[in-house]
């Protein structure tokens, strides 16, 4: 698991969402976050801020 999708998982968790409820909110795939979380992909930049503004993760740790 990458640095980021750690930070993006535990943030996930502590704020009480699902993969799946982040995911509707974002507009995107449960596995995408899943894929992100794993680091099995990168968060595309149309994705960053959307991210960054749901977790209360400044942008510029993405």
């Amino acid at each position: 698991m990458s640095k980021i999708g750690e930070k993006i998982r535990v943030r996930r968790k502590n704020l009480g969402l699902s993969q799946e409820r982040l995911a509707e909110r974002l507009h995107v795939s449960r596995q995408t976050i899943s894929s992100w979380e794993n680091g099995k992909s990168s968060i595309k930049f149309e994705n960053a801020r959307p991210l960054s503004t749901e977790l209360e993760i400044p942008l510029d740790e993405f």
